[in-house]
């Protein structure tokens, strides 16, 4: 199979995206959080294994500043409670308080309400098929965001950012030849 038409994936991706803010809106209002504050939220519900803000900001390709503020509002609101790795103290683990509970659960409800919507007509088989699919699609979208950084700062390679937004890695400053050091 020959695909040409990446317009559609774009209008997909896109739509997707529009539609989950748009069922997302009713539970931002009644909680007074931003978007990126319930993409934190829903992110650490389905996700608990991976419950750093480092990991927030690799799996959903968000700039670490917008992560690091959602995170402090989100402790502030009293929906999420910091604890130290006890291995590394400089690795802090993230976890949703009982209080986000109903919160959760609104999230929760409109992602199914969503997920109604952009399957309507699917049968079982279906769904599954694109869920197997979906996978292998993100795992080789992650591989190849990570063989090919951006040069915006986040990967380090122009700006002062040494951690990518991206791939996660941090780079050293050795790592950089003395004239890209210079730049900095």
């Amino acid at each position: 199979m020959d695909i040409k038409n990446h317009g559609n994936y774009c209008t997909v991706m896109r739509g997707t995206f529009k539609l989950q803010e748009l069922y997302q809106e009713p539970v931002r209002s009644q909680y007074g959080l931003s978007k990126v504050e319930i993409v934190i939220v829903n992110f650490l519900y389905n996700n608990p294994q991976r419950d750093t803000a480092s990991e927030i900001v690799r799996m959903r390709m968000l700039q670490r500043g917008n992560v690091s503020q959602g995170v402090e509002a989100l402790i502030q609101k009293g929906f999420l409670k910091r604890t130290e790795d006890p291995k590394d103290r400089r690795r802090i683990h993230l976890s949703l308080t009982e209080k986000a509970t109903p919160l959760v659960t609104a999230v929760e409800a409109q992602q199914e309400k969503m997920l109604a919507q952009i399957f309507a007509g699917f049968d079982e088989e279906e769904k599954n098929l694109y869920q197997e699919m979906n996978r292998r699609i993100e795992e080789n979208i992650l591989v190849g965001l990570e063989a090919n950084p951006q040069r915006d700062g986040s990967c380090g390679e122009s700006g002062t950012s040494s951690e990518c937004g991206i791939c996660g890695r941090y780079r050293k400053r050795e790592e950089y030849g003395e004239e890209e050091n210079a730049e900095r």
